[in-house]
C-alpha cells in the first residue's frame, strides 16, 4: 500500500522521504532537495534550484550509496544554504 508523507506526497521509497526547502529573500532564489530512488532502486539525492517566480531552474541528480550518505548530503547542502544566505521553510507539497 503506497505510504503518504507529511505534505501528503506519494512515497515511493515506502517510508517518509526527507525533503527540504530553502529560500533566499534577497536574491529572490529557492533551493529544494529530496531523498528518492532512482529506476533501479538505487538511493539519490534529487536538487532543485531556481529564481521564486520564474519557470526556468535546473535539477541535478546526486548518486549516493546509502539512506545514510543521502542524508549527510541533505546535511552538507543544508550548511552550504544557510552560509549563502538561505533560510530553511516548509517545502511546497507539488515542488520536485
Amino acid at each position: 500500500m503506497p505510504v503518504l508523507n507529511p505534505q501528503g506526497m506519494l512515497d515511493a521509497c515506502g517510508d517518509l522521504e526527507m525533503v527540504r526547502r530553502y529560500e533566499c529573500v534577497v536574491s529572490h532564489r529557492y533551493y529544494q532537495t529530496r531523498v528518492a530512488r532512482d529506476l533501479f532502486g538505487a538511493w539519490c539525492v534529487i536538487a532543485v534550484w531556481g529564481g521564486m517566480g520564474s519557470r526556468r531552474g535546473q535539477l541535478r541528480t546526486l548518486p549516493q550509496t546509502d539512506r545514510v550518505a543521502c542524508l549527510a548530503a541533505l546535511d552538507a547542502i543544508e550548511k552550504r544554504r544557510l552560509q549563502r544566505g538561505y533560510v530553511r521553510v516548509s517545502p511546497l507539497p507539488y515542488a520536485v
